[in-house]
């Protein structure tokens, strides 16, 4: 069965930069236990201003996303930057 999904969060260095993102997708579980996945997230700094941030790639990025994760719930995903 398919579903639909959003999310959002925030990622956070071990230098205190961080990055927030929200995401939507489509989901499915597959006749062999395991979850597919795809969609697409955008990020941005939390504070735009510090292009001193390890994170500045980050800063106003769309990716679009495809994973799965097995029955174990280990996963394999991949994304690409939307330019």
């Amino acid at each position: 069965s398919e579903s639909c999904g959003e999310g959002h969060g925030i990622m956070t260095t071990r230098d205190g930069d961080s990055a927030i993102w929200k995401s939507h997708g489509i989901g499915q579980v597959l006749s062999s236990g395991s979850r597919s996945l795809r969609g697409s997230a955008g990020y941005r700094l939390t504070q735009p201003m510090d292009k001193g941030s390890t994170l500045v790639e980050l800063d106003n990025v769309m990716v679009v996303f495809e994973y799965e994760i097995d029955a174990n719930g280990n996963y394999y995903g991949k994304a690409w930057q939307w330019k």
